[in-house]
């Protein structure tokens, strides 16, 4: 068995290189560790009030997410939080192919966003019963 100590050394974020035309050349992701999927879905959560949309909720998330997991060789990020503007004005199309690798190796799918969105309502003390499907 392992032990807490062999765990918690554990190199266990998945990271995967990425042709990225747009920009010339490859790119690392990583995937996100527990704590900073967990917040990146808690801030997706906040655009849908009910049933309405709020757009200051997903304003900015692909550059968010695609600062979050770009790093270097070492593992360490590439970009920091003040590049998040810069990253949102780059080609819609190459921060599209990152995003989708990043959601991947951060096991991030359409189910997990579900799920966090019924943690939400619990979390929040609203409502986690029926109402839509």
């Amino acid at each position: 068995m392992l032990t807490k100590e062999a765990i918690l050394a554990a190199d266990d974020l998945p990271t995967e290189d990425l042709h990225v035309p747009e920009w010339g050349g490859p790119v690392r992701v990583r995937g996100l560790n527990c704590a900073d999927r967990d917040a990146f879905l808690m801030e997706l959560l906040r655009w849908k009030k009910g049933d309405t949309f709020d757009p200051a909720g997903v304003h900015g998330q692909k550059a968010k997410l695609v600062q979050m997991t770009v790093c270097n060789g070492d593992g360490s990020l590439l970009f920091n939080v003040e590049d998040r503007a810069a990253l949102g004005v780059k080609s819609a199309a190459a921060l599209d192919r990152i995003y989708a690798v990043a959601m991947r190796l951060s096991g991030l799918s359409a189910e997990a966003a579900e799920t966090a969105e019924v943690v939400g309502k619990f979390e929040s003390g609203g409502s986690s019963g029926s109402g839509s499907s």
